[in-house]
Order: C-alpha cells, then sequence, then structure tokens
C-alpha cells in the first residue's frame, strides 16, 4: 500500500506540466487584458499595477520552467506525445501579449539577454523534440512546426520592441535617417512650397475631421520625442509657430491632444504596437494567425485517429484556441488603438481606409487624463491608522507606503482646465504680500514650500469652512484644495518626481520644535493669509484666488525641474497629472529642453527663411537648430 506522500508525488508528476501549460496560458490572457497600464487610473491604478508586475514576473518564469522540466523528463515520465506537443506554445508564450513587453524602462535595457533567450529556449524546445523523437507522433511533429514559427515571431518581436525602446536606440532614432548637412538640406528646399502651420498641412492632406486630433497628436509627438531621451530641442526663432496651442487650441483639447502623445510614447516604450502596426508587422501577424488556424483544422483531422486522454486533447484544444484567440484580440486592440487608426488611414488603400473609419467607433475616445491623486497630511497625521498590524508591516515597508496610499484618493479637476489656461504668474509680487510671504516660496527647498503652503491651505481651508458653507468657498479655493493635495501625493509618493530637498518624514521630525517645525511655520502662513482679508479689503474669492495662483506656479515649477527621462518612466504607473501639465507647456515653448535660437550665419549670408516641414518629421534633426 502506497504511503500519502507517494500518492502525492505521482499525483504531482502526472499533473506537473499539465497545470504549467494551462496557467501560463492563463497569465496570458490576463496580462493582455490589464497590461496596458495607461488604459487604468484611480484608486485601482496600484492594484492593477502590482497584478501586472506580479503576472510579468511570473509569466517569464512559468514558461521557463515548464520547458526546463520538459527538459530534465525522463521516457517513463512523459505519459502521453501531446506533451511534447506543448512544447512550441510555451515558446510562443515567452513571446508574451502585445500590450506590454517591458514593464519599467529599465526592462528595455535588458533585450540583449531576451535575445539570447531567444535563441536558447528555441534551443530547448528543438532539444525536447530530438530527445522524444520516438514517442512523438509523426503527425503531431508536423502539426508543432507551425507553432514554432509563430512562436519564433512573437519571441522576435518581443526583442525588437525592447531594443527599439532601449535608451541608446530610443535617442538614435530621433537621427537615424538624413545624412546631409543642414545648409545642403535647407537650400534643397529653399524653393519648395512648405506648410506653416500645423492646421495648414492638415488641411492640405485632407484629413477627416473624425480623426484629425490623431494625426495633430501624432506629428507633435514626432516634434517633442527628443525631449523624452533629454535631448534639447533647439529651433530657430522663426519656426516659432509650431507652438501653435497657444491660439488656436483650447485647454481641453489641448489636454487630449497631450493624452493621445503620451498615448504613443507609451506604446513605444511599453508595447509591441509600433512594431506590429508596420507593413512587415501586419503580414507577419496574417501569417501567425493564418498558421495557427491551419494548425487547428489539422489537430482536428489527426487527434480522433489516436487513443490520447481526453484531458490531454483539451487542453491541446485550450492551447490552440487560446493563441487564436489572443492573434484575434491583439489585432482587434492594436487596429482600432491610436496608432492602427493613424496607420490605416493614411494607406492608399480603400479598404483599409474604410476600416480606419470603422474602427474609429470603437475605439474609446482619449478625453485627457480626468482625475488627479489627492493627498492630505493632516489626514494622514491625524486619522487612525487604515493597516492592522502596522509596525509588523513596516518591516518590510519601511517608508509606510501602504499606509499613505490608502490615505489617497483621486478627484475630478475639470474646474482646473481653466485656470491652466492663464500659464501661472508671481502671484505674492503681483498681489503686493512678497515681504510677508515671499519667503515661504523663495527662500527655502522647494520641498519644504510644498509642506508649508499644504499645511497652510488645509488650515485655512478648514477654518473657512467651519464659518461658510462649501458651496460659498468658490472654484478657487476647491482648486486650492485640489492642487495643494496632489502636490503632498507627489511628494508623498512619488517623490523621484520632485527637485532635491527635505523629505516627507522631516515633517514628523521637526514636530518636536515650535520654532522650527514645518507644521506651526505653515500654521504661520494660514494666519498671514486670513489677515488679509482685513490688510487688503479682500473677500474670501481674492484670498484663494492667490492661494491658488502659488499652487499654479508651484506645479509649474515642478513640471519644468522634472526631468523627461522621469516623466517616460513614470507612464509605467498610468496617467500623471504632472506629465501632461510638463508636455503641454512644452508645446508652448515653455521647456529648458527647448532653446529658441537665431540662423546660422551660413544662412543668414543666404538670406534664408527657415521653414517647417510637417511630412519630413523623420528629418527633424535637419531642419531644426
Amino acid at each position: 500500500m502506497r504511503t500519502l506522500s507517494q500518492v502525492m508525488l505521482s499525483l504531482w508528476l502526472k499533473w506537473e506540466l499539465r497545470a504549467m501549460v494551462v496557467l501560463s496560458l492563463t497569465v496570458q490572457l490576463i496580462l493582455i487584458k490589464f497590461g496596458n497600464r495607461m488604459k487604468n487610473s484611480g484608486r485601482h491604478l496600484k492594484i492593477v499595477s502590482l497584478l501586472v508586475w506580479t503576472m510579468y514576473l511570473f509569466a517569464d518564469w512559468l514558461a521557463t520552467v515548464a520547458l526546463s522540466t520538459l527538459l530534465r523528463s525522463r521516457r517513463e515520465q512523459i505519459t502521453s506525445p501531446l506533451v511534447i506537443f506543448w512544447t512550441p506554445f510555451l515558446l510562443l508564450h515567452l513571446g508574451g501579449p502585445d500590450t506590454i513587453t517591458a514593464y519599467s524602462l529599465s526592462d528595455n535595457e535588458l533585450w540583449p539577454r531576451h535575445l539570447f533567450g531567444l535563441c536558447f529556449q528555441v534551443g530547448v524546445a528543438l532539444y525536447v523534440y530530438v530527445k522524444f523523437w520516438t514517442l512523438t507522433v509523426t503527425k503531431l511533429t508536423y502539426l508543432a512546426i507551425p507553432i514554432f514559427i509563430v512562436g519564433i515571431i512573437k519571441y522576435g518581436e518581443r526583442v525588437r520592441a525592447l531594443f527599439q525602446a532601449s535608451n541608446v536606440r530610443f535617442r538614435k532614432s530621433v537621427f537615424s535617417s538624413g545624412q546631409a548637412s543642414e545648409l545642403e538640406v535647407e537650400l534643397s528646399r529653399r524653393d519648395s512650397k512648405s506648410d506653416t502651420t500645423l492646421e495648414e498641412y492638415l488641411d492640405k492632406k485632407q484629413i477627416d475631421k473624425k480623426y484629425r486630433y490623431l494625426y495633430r497628436a501624432f506629428l507633435l509627438f514626432q516634434v517633442f520625442r527628443p525631449m523624452f531621451s533629454d535631448l534639447k530641442l533647439r529651433i530657430y526663432n522663426k519656426l516659432d509657430y509650431i507652438f501653435e496651442l497657444e491660439e488656436n487650441v483650447d485647454a481641453e483639447e489641448a489636454f487630449k491632444i497631450v493624452g493621445i502623445e503620451l498615448g504613443f510614447l507609451y506604446d513605444l516604450l511599453y508595447t509591441k504596437i509600433p512594431i506590429v502596426i508596420t507593413r512587415i508587422g501586419v503580414i507577419l501577424r496574417f501569417i501567425s494567425l493564418s498558421l495557427i488556424t491551419s494548425t487547428l483544422i489539422a489537430f482536428l483531422l489527426v487527434v480522433g485517429k489516436h487513443g490520447f486522454s481526453k484531458v490531454d486533447i483539451g487542453i491541446s484544444y485550450l492551447l490552440i484556441v487560446g493563441a487564436i484567440f489572443l492573434e484575434l484580440y491583439s489585432a482587434f486592440l492594436h487596429l482600432s488603438s491610436d496608432w492602427g487608426i493613424r496607420w490605416l488611414t493614411s494607406q492608399n488603400n480603400r479598404l483599409l481606409t474604410a476600416a480606419g473609419s470603422k474602427l474609429v467607433h470603437f475605439s474609446k475616445p482619449n478625453k485627457g487624463i480626468r482625475a488627479m491623486a489627492q493627498h492630505s497630511l493632516l489626514d494622514y497625521c491625524l486619522q487612525p491608522r487604515k493597516l492592522k498590524l502596522a509596525k509588523v508591516l513596516n518591516i518590510f515597508d519601511p517608508e509606510d507606503t501602504a499606509e499613505k496610499y490608502l490615505h489617497t484618493s483621486w478627484k475630478d479637476y475639470k474646474e482646473l482646465l481653466e485656470l491652466l489656461d492663464e500659464r501661472g504668474r508671481i502671484p505674492l509680487l503681483q498681489n503686493n504680500v512678497d515681504d510677508d510671504l515671499g519667503w515661504s516660496v523663495s527662500d527655502v527647498e522647494i520641498t519644504h514650500s510644498l509642506l508649508l503652503w499644504h499645511i497652510a491651505t488645509d488650515v485655512v481651508y478648514n477654518d473657512d469652512h467651519h464659518w461658510f458653507r462649501a458651496g460659498k468657498l468658490g472654484p478657487y479655493c476647491r482648486i486650492s484644495k485640489l492642487l495643494s493635495d496632489y502636490m503632498m501625493y507627489l511628494l508623498f509618493l512619488c517623490p523621484e518626481m520632485l527637485p532635491e530637498g527635505i523629505e516627507s518624514r522631516s515633517f514628523f521630525v521637526l514636530m518636536g520644535s515650535l520654532k522650527k517645525s514645518a507644521f506651526f511655520e505653515g500654521c504661520q502662513i494660514a494666519v498671514q493669509l486670513q489677515t488679509l482679508l482685513g490688510q487688503f479689503r479682500w473677500d474670501h474669492e481674492d484670498k484663494w484666488k492667490l492661494i491658488a495662483e502659488v499652487w499654479l506656479d508651484m506645479l509649474t515649477y515642478v513640471a519644468a525641474q522634472c526631468s523627461w527621462k522621469e516623466h517616460a518612466r513614470q507612464l509605467q504607473q498610468g496617467e500623471e497629472l504632472l506629465t501632461h501639465v510638463a508636455l503641454l507647456m512644452a508645446h508652448l515653448g515653455l521647456s529648458k529642453r527647448i532653446q529658441m535660437v537665431p540662423l546660422p550665419k551660413k544662412l543668414q549670408e543666404v538670406k534664408y527663411e527657415p521653414t517647417f516641414y510637417w511630412d519630413r518629421l523623420d528629418r527633424l534633426p535637419s531642419y531644426l537648430a
């Protein structure tokens, strides 16, 4: 009589590979659904990010372990030839879903490892077939060949996507074409008709209005893409008309365009979409789908002639149908994406153009970022802890990130669109209160200023809320509170996006000193703000307008100081308001990475008037300074 351990071992050996293969397919389905984190926002974003991160790591590990298990298995352990037939499906799963090739920017730098992994895993899969050649049915061996080809295509696409998004390659892609000198290029086009503004170019191309916004966003993305590699745009002074959002586009439309641009950037850095949405990519996908479909048809004809286990037959059908579903679902996602619609509608083919026109209705319209994170420092300090066993959790989470996140909420910020149109001012000087409050924004580090003004805003808000109904406080009060809590969210949960300064935990260190505490300094600012009502005979709306303008200046300052690579890195966590603001400012020419320069002497000598060619953005360095 066998012992319990022997029974468990027997069951494990029998079901080990079967469980791994089914689980590997399940992980692929989860990743293709939730892999694109740009589509998720709000409170569930962190949960989705954690799920995606876990599945992203688990997917490669699971497929690799399954292949390794097959590699070390003995002949007597392989109970069915269908188990060997599953090998190329594991290779296909290693290619990963199209919605996520990299979880973070650092993953793109590992493309050489994935290239080696492609060669190694293909070798392992082939060796498994050679090792168990006598156990496999000849027809099943032939059926595995198409899946092998598809697996190599998918894995190769992943390696290429990682390579294209790597830091060095991403930088070189900006300067990848055009060897002619600046003078030669400019003079060769001197007599050619150019497009002055983007709108004139789109009118000339007769772009349909229902996806004109898509073309506008794509062209602007091509112009500003170098900045996300921390490269500078040195543009001739006379080309300042490319910063046209200031006059021709309202705030809501501008946020929509910026959101689409960041979507293009996210796809370029973290997905396969730019690789697949090309002529070669579409052909390869059609070949892949045809090969998998033909394998399914052939399997239907072959499987009935052999006495295979019903469970193994079911798993085989599940793998083949799952592969077809992944291909079809990926194709729909690609073609209905911004990349896909722009590519389809730009082809000189009526059928493809019509398909793109129809798919516009299936794509979810990008309305720009609609919610911003909120974190109140006072609520975090004064409210009871939301996590039990906090002391135990601090061993694994010394920064108390989980508790900070639980005190974070997301709110709509539609009212901010009106304020951001004003582009910011120097509110303290303009309102003659710089002598009293100027030290809080100029004599201390920016992170210290954020703490002081956040505390002051919270104190004034709660004081006014105590004396007045919320509806009487006005829009500037609500805007100030939203911006204040958002900046504190950045300080607590995204400190890498802020300039270097004191950390948020310094607040607690300073609490013990009455004279040096950020808390009491913030309270002093709050008292001074309340005295402005009597000093200048202001009403509450004037006071809150001043506070809102201070926060707007801080927001634009932080957005400008944050490196563009950090903005790109933050996309892995979903949309971020600060990134939208930074890119919107760049469209208005407000960025340290944009320099307006005069014409070189050699061009001045020939009295050349520079022009901007929207249809030649592949040679961007040739006609920018």
